[in-house]
This record gives C-alpha cells, sequence and structure tokens, in this order.
C-alpha cells in the first residue's frame, strides 16, 4: 500500500522479511521489554496527570494521549512492516518508545505538563508498533498458536517483573517522583530496539498479492476488541490514583497494574 504513493523512477523499497523466519526467542524478547515499558508508563501516567495537570478533570489526558498514541500508530505499523519488513517496523515503534521515555523523565523533571503529554504519545505509538509481535509469531510460524502464546509468555513474565524493577528504578532517582520508571521504560525500549535490530536478515525485496476478507468478517472482532480496551482504560486511568488513596505505596501501584 506505501509502494503506490513512491515515485515510479524509483525500485519498491526493500523488504527485510526474508524467507529465514524469525527466531520465536527473538519475538519474545522485543515483546518482553515494550510490555515492560507499557506496565511502567500505565502506572506513571495517571500518577504524572494527577500531580502535573492545573485542574484535576485533566489529570487522565496524559493516559488518554498514550492510547490515542497506540490508535494513531497501529495502522501504519501494520503498512511499515509489510511494505519494509519486521526489522524497520519494530525498530522505528522501539524508537519512538526511547523518544518518549526520556521525554516523559524530562517532563516530570521539569515539572511540565505539556511534555508529558507528549512523550505519553509517543509511548503509545511505540505500543501501537509492539502489538504486532505476536501477529508476527503467529504468521511465520509451522505452529502459529504456540508461537503467539509463547510470545504473550514473554510478556506477561515482563510483566511481573515491572513492580520490582520500577522500585529500584525509583530507588536510584529518588526524591523525583516516577522519574526513575519513566527512565526505565526509556531504556525498555532501548533494548527492544536492539532486539529488533538484530532480528531479521539482509534485506529481500518480496511482494506479494493477499487475498481480501469482507468487511464484515472483522466488525464482530474489531467491536469485542474495542469494547475490551474501553473497559480496561476506564479501570487503569483511574487505578493508580484510587490505590494511593488507599494508602497503597507507589511501588505497589505497579504490581497492581501488572
Amino acid at each position: 500500500m506505501l509502494v503506490c504513493v513512491c515515485d515510479p523512477q524509483f525500485d519498491p523499497p526493500a523488504n527485510d522479511n526474508a524467507a529465514r523466519r524469525p527466531p520465536p526467542f527473538g519475538l519474545a524478547l522485543g515483546f518482553a521489554f515494550a510490555v515492560l515499558a507499557q506496565t511502567l508508563a500505565s502506572g506513571i501516567l495517571p500518577l504524572a496527570g494527577a500531580a502535573l495537570a492545573r485542574d484535576p478533570h485533566y489529570a487522565t489526558v496524559p493516559f488518554a494521549a498514550m492510547l490515542v498514541g497506540a490508535a494513531l500508530a497501529s495502522f501504519p505499523a501494520s503498512f511499515l512492516g509489510d511494505a519494509f519488513g519486521r526489522r524497520t517496523g519494530f525498530a522505528l515503534g522501539a524508537s519512538l518508545g526511547v523518544g518518549g521515555g526520556a521525554l516523559l523523565a524530562v517532563g516530570l523533571l521539569q515539572m511540565q505538563f505539556a511534555w508529558v503529554c507528549l512523550g505519553a504519545l509517543w509511548l503509545g505509538m511505540a505500543q501501537g508498533f509492539s502489538f504486532f509481535y505476536r501477529h508476527e509469531a503467529a504468521a511465520t510460524a509451522g505452529r502459529p498458536v504456540a508461537a503467539a502464546a509463547g510470545v504473550l509468555t514473554g510478556g506477561l513474565l515482563a510483566a511481573f517483573a515491572g513492580p520490582l524493577l520500577a522500585m529500584g528504578a525509583e530507588w536510584l532517582f529518588s526524591p523525583f517522583f516516577l522519574v526513575g520508571s519513566a527512565v526505565l521504560a526509556a531504556l525498555a525500549h532501548t533494548l527492544s530496539l536492539a532486539v529488533a535490530v538484530l532480528m531479521a536478515p539482509d534485506a529481500a525485496p518480496r511482494f506479494r498479492e493477499k487475498a481480501t476478507l469482507p468487511l464484515k468478517a472483522i466488525a464482530v472482532p474489531t467491536l469485542c476488541g474495542a469494547l475490551a480496551w474501553l473497559g480496561m482504560s476506564l479501570l487503569m486511568a483511574q487505578a493508580p490514583l484510587a490505590l494511593l488513596g488507599c494508602g497503597i505505596g507507589e511501588g505497589a501501584v505497579f504490581g497492581f497494574i501488572a
């Protein structure tokens, strides 16, 4: 789809999805780092919004910006992965995450609400790219269900490791509230970027015609996914503040989010 808008005098872009399948462990590792960053961001942003927003009604704007970023990046991530290959797509997404985590950390240090929101948007875009790790595993493996489950298991383990890592990061950057977790999120995306760069072999152009499914084939799954995301978003946007209000420490908040 991206090729259609290229200048016809140039060759189609190189696609690094070569014949050799990507190692399942590499996909699981890249997804694990992305989920770690996502878990940290989900705990940071509502608390950062409550601390920096001039109006309490805007406290959830950073978290909403992350969700908007994920939605905005999902379709371009799919097109980039098809046109330029898995390495390019995952590396671009991780790069956005590195920048987003850095912006978030600087925004927290400088007490700049707008910077926090921009960092959240970029972190959400990185999340939109990372969704495709499990799809890549299922599409390139001989046993797609097992491959996707393996990638999701890596993400699950990373989510549970997140609270312990966040507590250590907060201790290192004390007394700067949440800065350590933001730096850790940027570091997680940096590691995900390294995995993505090493993932694919040399470029090998390959374009294939794909069957087009009718719209009704995706209508019900899309609706179910939208409702699930709505419920999750409503819970996660309010949960960190509610937990702090109940006297639960900030380190334990990341555990509940995970």
